[in-house]
């Protein structure tokens, strides 16, 4: 029916007399579709629904990157140390993973963890639903979170503060995604920039860091300054860290 509406011929030869009264439209009829105009829109829907697919995986291969993540982050000022509670974040495995404790100056542990991903996957990603500060397993639970802005080498960092208690007491955790050189606390504005860097041939590099400090009772206050003086005298060496590791 709508290949013979575009080949209808819509006006009558002239000199064509109607043998009976003139056809009254059905009550709400409308004019005919614009079937014409419709078509060149259609053809295109249709060509790049066929392209789409060879495009992606050139872009796949383009994008692939088979050097090795060479993740290598200064030692801070501040010394290392044993004894912090037994806590990983629960992702997927990545390309490369640093955990590191340090003692304050005020005398608090802090765990540093950064982890590394290249060439992704659905089984491989930095960002998914199954990426949890705690998994279901653990003996930590997160209980709380919240967005924080903090100053890092004079910029302004976004951050997700996040509460995980354990066999030992909370910890307050300061939490950001690395996504195509720029720092993000949304999973959506992640995903965003990790396609926007693949269309523009940049590859999929990204990270997660997560700095935390553990605290007793209401002395939340009090992590929160450490993790503020760690991220304010460190976080510069661990972006020009990450930088290098990405190595564009």
């Amino acid at each position: 029916f709508w290949i013979g509406s575009y080949w209808r011929e819509d006006d009558k030869p002239a000199g064509v007399v109607s043998a009976g009264p003139a056809a009254v439209p059905a009550a709400g009829a409308g004019a005919p579709a614009p079937v014409k105009s419709v078509v060149p829109a259609a053809l295109a829907v249709v060509a790049m629904a066929a392209a789409w697919p060879a495009f992606a995986a050139f872009n796949d291969r383009a994008n692939h990157n088979p050097q090795p993540v060479a993740l290598a982050i200064p030692e801070p000022a501040w010394p290392q140390t044993a004894g912090f509670p037994d806590w990983r974040v629960d992702y997927m495995e990545p390309d490369a993973r640093l955990a590191r404790a340090y003692r304050s100056p005020d005398g608090r542990p802090v765990l540093l963890q950064v982890l590394y991903y290249r060439n992704q996957s659905k089984q491989k990603g930095l960002i998914s639903s199954i990426n949890r500060l705690a998994g279901e397993d653990s003996p930590f639970h997160e209980t709380a979170s919240r967005g924080r802005t903090e100053q890092a080498g004079g910029q302004p960092l976004p951050l997700r503060e996040a509460v995980v208690h354990g066999p030992g007491g909370p910890l307050l955790v300061w939490q950001v995604l690395w996504v195509d050189g720029r720092y993000t606390t949304s999973n959506v504005t992640g995903k965003l920039r990790q396609a926007q860097g693949k269309l523009q041939f940049r590859g999929d590099d990204g990270a997660m860091v997560a700095v935390a400090v553990p605290y007793e009772g209401n002395d939340a206050d009090g992590a929160r300054a450490t993790l503020r003086a760690f991220v304010g005298q460190h976080f510069g060496a661990i972006d020009r860290a990450l930088v290098q590791a990405r190595g564009k």
